[in-house]
């Protein structure tokens, strides 16, 4: 875990990074560092490109400086005025604010030698419309905030490593089925994974990548096959089955899915097949299997007709959700990630909403999971209630097999497109309300270049079609229900799309 000093310019962030990073031993990163490293200073940096042009470079730098999984990051003043910079440091690291009072940094501020382009002459004045305009950026964004006036860096470090310690929480989430299992969620966790009692081996499957990235974490063999949906089916399945065959395994042994959702769901299906079935331990690796697919017990390969048309119910040993790894995500896919975690919202909890503004990771997966956890152990087998955590996803399959977008992405769509229909058969009214919360973190509301005849085509596959179409739709916040749609009112909400 990597932790992240912010705050105004003269607020100690290199002296107490120094202190912080030899106290904790870890290594320190210094942003401004890594922004002059080419050989311009700041100040040459802004004077030839002006404030652009270094923010530019700040954003490089922070990204660079993110993916570290050990460190002591020190940032710029006003780095986390970007909410991109915020969530690449926020992925793998706690956010310290070290907070000083406006007389106290004019005070250091006007006897420091260091080159500060954004202060200009007037320092007292500039310092206060920009703490002003920051401090409270600072304050929403921190994890932890100290004081670092009038004290010196080791005095600082040591009230920093106090709090941090309060801070390392690890949540835990029971899903009451039969039998009932943890889901672990927190950071560090790689190295934490227990086997079930009686497994003798345990088998890591995979992709390539993830072994690159975590194969030092594992004393166990792996299986991996190449990444994509289209990977998801069962020629993949049998490879894998022939590989545990091969690594001789057991009915009391284990498969460890290290994976997203393609991972998780092959996995689990290999292992509820293989043996006549073996235990399963879910350690998701994108956002998007974290809360939703590695929850609930539901594997599957995909067919040429549609996506997981062949599967099984078939409950984990044990999830391990470890908030580090996200660090290694791309942008893209923590985004499509976010698409379930606000589907959470419309059905269940509209103050996830909140806890997103907050950049609240933990507490963001935490209440996903929790929700995804009740509904499950409502309904395991999927023959009522669990349906409702398919809001979006009629649409959302049909067009992610249809069109280049990811899982995440169609279901965004998807959503939209259910509150349309929601609003023709007079239930609610929430599409502005879905526009506008997808659209601020950046998931599409729109797709373009399909025929609604192909699309009707898959929609058709859907798993909850009985005697004509249905689908989850809101009556008013957080209020799901499943209806029949007629087909005219299908085609009209995608016309409307």
């Amino acid at each position: 875990m990597n932790i992240v000093l912010v705050g105004f310019m003269g607020s100690g962030k290199s002296k107490v990074g120094k202190a912080l990073a030899k106290a904790t031993g870890r290594e320190l990163i210094d942003t401004d560092a890594l922004i002059t490293s080419g050989g311009s200073s700041i100040g040459e940096i802004f004077h030839n490109g002006g404030e652009s042009a270094f923010r530019a470079k700040e954003r490089a730098a922070v990204k660079e400086a993110a993916r570290a999984s050990n460190a002591v990051i020190s940032t710029g003043g006003g780095t986390v005025v970007d909410p991109s910079n915020v969530r690449e440091l926020k992925r793998g690291g706690l956010i310290v604010y070290l907070k000083a009072d406006e007389d106290e940094l004019v005070r250091r501020l006007e006897g420091s030698k260091k080159e500060r382009p954004m202060l200009g002459k007037d320092v007292a004045g500039r310092v206060r419309a920009l703490l002003s305009e920051r401090e409270p950026i600072y304050e929403s964004v921190a994890d932890i905030v100290v004081r670092s006036d009038a004290r010196n860096a080791d005095r600082v470090v040591e009230q920093i490593t106090t709090k941090l310690d309060g801070t390392q929480r690890t949540n835990r989430v029971r899903v009451a089925t039969a039998p009932s299992y943890t889901v672990t969620i927190g950071r560090g966790l790689l190295g934490d994974i227990a086997l079930p009692k009686g497994a003798e081996k345990a088998v890591v499957i995979s992709h390539p990548r993830l072994r690159r990235l975590y194969g030092a974490a594992f004393a166990h063999p792996w299986l991996t096959f190449p990444e994509g949906e289209e990977h998801k089916s069962l020629a993949t399945a049998a490879v894998l089955s022939e590989g545990l065959a091969k690594a001789a395994l057991h009915r009391d042994d284990v498969v460890i899915a290290l994976g997203g959702g393609v991972v998780g769901d092959v996995s689990g299906f290999v292992a509820s097949t293989y043996g006549r079935g073996i235990r399963v331990i879910q350690v998701p690796t994108t956002l998007l299997a974290m809360v939703d697919s590695s929850v609930g017990g539901k594997t599957g390969v995909n067919l040429p007709q549609g996506k997981n048309l062949v599967g099984t119910f078939h409950q984990p040993s044990a999830v391990y959700a470890d908030l580090d790894v996200l660090r290694t995500l791309p942008e893209r896919d923590y985004r499509g990630g976010l698409a379930e975690v606000i589907k959470y919202a419309f059905i269940a909890d509209p103050s996830i909403v909140k806890l997103l503004e907050k950049e609240d990771l933990l507490g963001v997966v935490t209440r996903s999971v929790k929700i995804k956890a009740e509904v499950v152990a409502s309904d395991e087998r999927d023959a009522g209630r669990r349906a409702i955590l398919n809001y979006g996803h009629t649409l959302g399959h049909a067009i992610e097999l249809a069109s280049d977008l990811q899982h995440g992405e169609a279901v965004s769509v998807g959503m939209v497109y259910a509150a349309i229909v929601a609003r023709l058969l007079g239930l609610s009214d929430l599409v502005d309300d879905h526009r506008r919360v997808l659209d601020a973190v950046g998931l599409p509301t729109r797709v373009d270049g399909l025929r609604w005849s192909e699309v009707r085509k898959r929609m058709l596959l859907d798993k909850k079609y009985a005697m004509g179409d249905r689908m989850v739709l809101l009556e008013g916040p957080a209020k799901p229900v499943v209806r029949p749609v007629p087909v005219d009112v299908l085609e009209r909400a995608w016309k409307e799309l």
